[in-house]
């Protein structure tokens, strides 16, 4: 988990949900599950990270956090078993590891823990765990895919719940109260209208009313459940746009040169085709339909995976019309070297961040253009290229690219041979470049 030094001061409320995940690996679903949940239970009733207070020391507010907790859900992103602190030694085999601390925890408590497994990301092995997370491989697991966000975390909301249907730690969710009449004394009851009202309405009345209190004083001790919320802010409606410009760049394929079929090399790379970093480019083009304006507040590289194992096979450069360069009103580098990949504009060479913070109007008359150029020397890296946005001051539905669950995927040149693609006599030809 990591550590932040901003947010509220710590709640003496009853943690009930208690959301695992590392920054570096999930951070952005992890936000989105906050808000669903905190929105079902609670949000006093759900601990994440952020939430926690200036000055709280994080261990204690952990362990007072699980004393009360009933689930944990351990977000699980395809780079969760192998990230490594700054001397390269694997943090989960780390015993002040605060991730491992958390479903160690919860583990040796018989809490409920449920792996969440996000996008690609598997279940690790037994072998590949440190002794005290190895139960966790016996927990069922479910699914957390950022093309169907929603229908998988109303799942998961729903086994939360099955997981004790009639517990007293639940809150009932507000009933949606009809206009009409019988609607507002239904209303006027859950205000505590006066009792002697009833009186001459007969026993029917009166044990609705003893339903009622029964149900009030069936409510957990301390404070009374969350009003009812109101709805979440409704998403900005940019159109986004982009091209993983790859055409002219090449294409890695790792096979032996004797078993690639020419023809098919002749289309253009996918967004997720594995093509040669330094060679391509990304284009976004940002348009505002909103209403209001919108607010284009950063743009970050998100979800790496990465792999500095030699390299084999071969790189092609595919037949094309030739590069159109095209324009782009504001360019950025992105290092992929760095971990986390950084971003910083071509004039501030050496000043770089792993986010670019903007922010930057986006109006309803002509689209905004972005290019990032990309660097490797040594990673091969799949990833996303995520922009967050505010409308009215509020943050709204980030833009994942590519979407559909895939990964822009970059390899470095190294010492791999090149070939180029030629057409000759209608034949396509790997030539040796």
């Amino acid at each position: 988990m990591p550590v932040s030094s901003s947010g509220s001061s710590a709640s003496h409320t009853e943690k009930w949900i208690f959301i695992s995940y590392r920054r570096e690996d999930t951070k952005y679903p992890a936000g989105q599950l906050n808000d669903l949940l905190g929105q079902r239970f609670g949000r006093d009733r759900v601990f994440y990270d952020l939430t926690t207070g200036p000055g709280v020391r994080y261990v204690e507010a952990i362990d007072d956090a699980l004393r009360t907790t009933k689930v944990l859900l351990a977000l699980i992103g395809e780079r969760w078993i192998d990230i490594t602190d700054e001397h390269g030694h694997r943090r989960l085999d780390d015993p002040r590891d605060l991730v491992a601390h958390e479903i160690a925890t919860a583990l040796d408590r018989g809490l409920l823990v449920i792996p969440v497994l996000v996008d690609g990301a598997r279940l690790p092995g037994r072998d590949e765990l440190p002794e005290r997370l190895r139960p966790l491989v016996s927990r069922n697991a479910t699914r957390l895919a950022h093309e169907s966000f929603s229908a998988d975390a109303d799942k998961l909301i729903g086994a939360i719940v099955a997981h004790a249907p009639e517990a007293d730690w639940w809150p009932v969710p507000p009933p949606v109260e009809p206009t009409s009449s019988p609607g507002e004394g239904a209303s006027a009851r859950r205000r505590g209208m006066s009792v002697g009202l009833y009186l001459g309405l007969g026993s029917t009345i009166i044990a609705l009313v003893l339903a009622v209190l029964i149900a009030v004083l069936s409510w957990p001790t301390g404070e009374e459940p969350d009003p009812p919320k109101a709805d979440p802010p409704k998403a900005a409606s940019p159109v986004v746009d982009h091209v993983w410009q790859a055409a002219c760049g090449r294409r890695y394929l790792d096979q032996p040169v004797a078993q690639a079929d020419p023809a098919a090399l002749a289309t253009a790379p996918k967004d997720d085709d594995a093509v040669l970093a330094e060679d391509v480019w990304l284009d976004i083009s940002v348009r505002n339909t909103a209403p209001t304006e919108l607010l284009l507040d950063d743009i970050q590289i998100e979800e790496v995976v990465r792999d500095s194992a030699p390299q084999t096979g071969f790189l092609v450069r595919p037949a094309s019309g030739g590069c159109a360069q095209g324009t782009a009103r504001f360019e950025l580098n992105a290092d992929l070297d760095s971990d986390p990949p950084t971003l910083s504009p071509p004039e501030t060479a050496g000043d770089s961040a792993d986010r670019i913070a903007l922010p930057f109007p986006i109006g309803r008359t002509n689209p905004e253009t972005f290019r990032l150029r990309f660097s490797s020397r040594g990673c091969e890296c799949r990833f996303r290229v995520v922009l967050r946005w505010r409308q009215g001051g509020v943050e709204t539905e980030p833009v994942a690219l590519p979407a559909d669950g895939k990964r822009f995927h970059v390899v470095p040149r190294g010492d791999l041979p090149a070939y180029r693609l030629e057409q000759t006599g209608g034949t396509a030809l790997l030539q040796p470049e």
